[in-house]
């Protein structure tokens, strides 16, 4: 067989005073070789004959089409120029608008900060009391395209308009969190469906538990009027404030006026009477945890036209 051959290799020099070399390799050896320096030759003209096919095959480029390639960019660089001037008038219009609107509702935004205390309670509800009004404070409109945007931006000049000539719209609308700027405090339950702190179970939350010390003293977020107070069961002491009628904008950038009550609960201390008037600012009460309640916090709830929305739908100075 050829491959239990031996072969001998021999190098000799020209030169006769040189010494010669002398290999041997076996037949298998021989045979591997001639096979790899057969494969890379191979390899060589499928990879140069490949290269010359898609050469062939490369399209030529005819002037007119690229010049017409060219017109094409050249008119979608100008309608995304317009889109983009467009864009970044409304933006502007919108944050100007928006900022004087903050200035006008007193609103100082700042952050939030964690207290200690984690209180949560309430009374067990299955109800979720939809909300025919929904108030959008705008806080995501960068991600808007630009027809909305535009209507937006439209509305909220308007709003900043009506808010200029009618101090008292301003003054009744809830835009600052119900405690005192320089206060902590931490949202430990938010508007929706949780599992109750107490009870374990699957309910709908009507407001916003905040958090903080007891005792810590509890602000009206708006003008209005106390229309009730007293303890209402598992919310304990409770305040009820009308702000009478107020200016919403809805989902849809509608601008509509609604009646707004706000209710403050599980206070240990009641600072108001029935019927008293208050500015936003004033003291009304201060934290506790009376009725159903873990720790000391404050259920607070937003009433628009009977029905109970979400509050941070009308907070501001919250990051």
């Amino acid at each position: 067989m050829i491959f239990k051959r031996k072969y001998s290799i021999s190098i000799v020099p020209l030169t006769l005073k040189g010494q010669g070399l002398q290999f041997r390799i076996s037949g298998i050896t021989v045979f591997f070789l001639i096979f790899c320096i057969v494969s890379i030759f191979l390899f060589a003209i499928m990879s140069f004959y490949g290269f010359v096919k898609m050469s062939s095959q490369r399209p030529n480029k005819n002037p007119k089409d690229i010049t017409q390639l060219q017109q094409e960019y050249n008119q979608l660089k100008t309608e995304y120029d317009n889109y983009k001037k467009v864009t970044e008038e409304h933006i502007t219009l919108f944050q100007t608008s928006l900022c004087d609107i903050y200035k006008i509702l007193g609103v100082e935004e700042k952050n939030l900060t964690d207290s200690s205390s984690e209180g949560r309670g309430g009374p067990l509800s299955f109800e979720n009391p939809e909300s025919t009004i929904i108030t959008n404070q705008l806080k995501n409109v960068t991600s808007l395209e630009l027809e909305k945007l535009m209507s937006i931006s439209s509305q909220t000049f308007q709003m900043r308009q009506i808010f200029n000539s009618n101090e008292s719209l301003a003054n009744s609308l809830p835009t600052k969190l119900p405690i005192k700027d320089n206060d902590s405090y931490t949202i430990t339950d938010r508007f929706g469906w949780r599992i109750h702190p107490v009870f374990g179970k699957r309910d709908f939350h009507s407001g916003l538990d905040i958090a903080s010390k007891y005792r810590t003293k509890i602000i009206a977020p708006a003008d209005g009027i106390v229309v009730w107070i007293g303890y209402q069961g598992a919310l304990g002491n409770t305040i009820e404030i009308d702000h009478s009628n107020s200016l919403l904008m809805t989902e849809n950038g509608e601008l509509l006026t609604r009646s707004i009550k706000t209710r403050y609960s599980h206070l240990t201390k009641i600072l108001v009477k029935r019927g008293q008037v208050v500015k936003r600012g004033d003291i009304i009460g201060l934290m506790g945890s009376s009725g159903l309640s873990t720790a000391p916090h404050l259920h607070y709830e937003v009433v628009v036209a009977g029905k109970c929305v979400d509050p941070m739908d009308f907070i501001l100075d919250v990051k």
